[in-house]
């Protein structure tokens, strides 16, 4: 079995008020050197859809963005799984 984690667009607010946070990025870096040492992968999408209007909520996104990110995933799993 394959792993690989999401870190999932979100809003810009949302992306403002958590993911600038310094502890975000070190967490961030942390997951990164765990999937490393452990084998797993990780797709980093927090900056895929950076326009408020792509969401209709602070977490979720729109469908027309959802669509997008769909496609975006698809392509980075192929990459991986080749």
């Amino acid at each position: 079995m394959r792993i690989v984690l999401v870190v999932m667009p979100m809003s810009p607010d949302h992306r403002s008020r958590f993911y600038a946070r310094p502890s975000w990025k070190e967490y961030l870096g942390k997951l990164r050197e765990l999937s490393q040492q452990r084998g797993f992968s990780v797709i980093d999408a927090e900056d895929w859809m950076p326009e408020a209007d792509e969401f209709s909520d602070a977490l979720h996104m729109t469908m027309p963005a959802a669509s997008e990110f769909s496609y975006r995933v698809g392509e980075q799993l192929a990459q991986l799984f080749r």
